[in-house]
């Protein structure tokens, strides 16, 4: 009797195959769903913004043409305006709308003198000019001049017209000390004012005057020259 052998409980061999298809799941497709409306819901969102914005734009056309033929003249105040400019330089002080002297020419010939200045004019002359306004060499009338053409922060630091009078005065006593400490461009300016002043016969104290002329201000040499360049401009 021939010999049979069972196979039962012997585990067969699988070969395996290199391609193998992936079968996706329900859950891939339902995040593929959601992308999906996603998606379109963006669109949407979009579409609709776009329509918005072309409404608007159409609105704005049809008023534009409803208001043809309507011109609204605007009062422009800058137009008319003027500023009150005063100098502070003790012999002829020009301003100018444009480089090298050109253009609008506003002229002082004193200490004091003011201008009416238009403001558009202002606007070009500080355009080219504003650090001899930050150094003093002449000053605005009022504060809102200041603030309107943009240079507010040089009045809390210019001397006032009031200022330099009471300054070239030398009636405080803190006025000499006060002069020796400027900067060297406004040092000159007000020893220019007081020379000019005692050269047309107003007196001042001796011993202030001295004081300048100890610290190296040689102001009656100054009073001498101006002096002998008025009797020359007098013959």
């Amino acid at each position: 009797m021939a010999e049979t052998k069972s196979t039962r409980g012997r585990k067969k061999s699988v070969s395996t195959d290199e391609n193998i298809k992936v079968v996706e799941t329900s859950d891939d497709l339902t995040t593929e769903l959601e992308k999906a409306n996603a998606e379109k819901a963006q669109m949407a969102q979009m579409l609709a913004q776009l329509q918005s914005q072309m409404l608007a734009m159409q609105q704005q056309l049809n008023n534009q043409n409803n208001g043809q033929g309507q011109v609204v003249i605007k009062q422009n105040d800058d137009l008319t305006r003027t500023v009150k400019v005063v100098s502070m330089i003790p012999w002829t002080y020009n301003l100018s709308t444009q480089p090298l002297g050109r253009g609008k020419v506003y002229t002082f010939e004193k200490f004091g003198e003011f201008q009416n200045i238009k403001f558009s004019d202002m606007q070009d002359i500080l355009s080219l000019v504003s650090e001899q306004f930050e150094k003093g060499y002449a000053i605005l009338s009022t504060k809102k001049d200041y603030d309107d053409l943009g240079i507010s922060y040089i009045y809390d630091t210019v001397l006032t017209q009031e200022k330099v009078e009471k300054l070239v005065s030398l009636n405080d006593d803190n006025s000499v000390d006060t002069i020796l400490n400027m900067e060297e461009d406004m040092q000159e300016k007000i020893i220019g004012i007081i020379a000019n002043r005692i050269a047309t016969g107003i007196s001042y104290d001796y011993n202030k005057i001295k004081k300048l002329e100890d610290n190296g201000i040689q102001i009656n040499e100054l009073v001498e020259l101006i002096t002998a360049s008025n009797e020359s401009d007098a013959q």
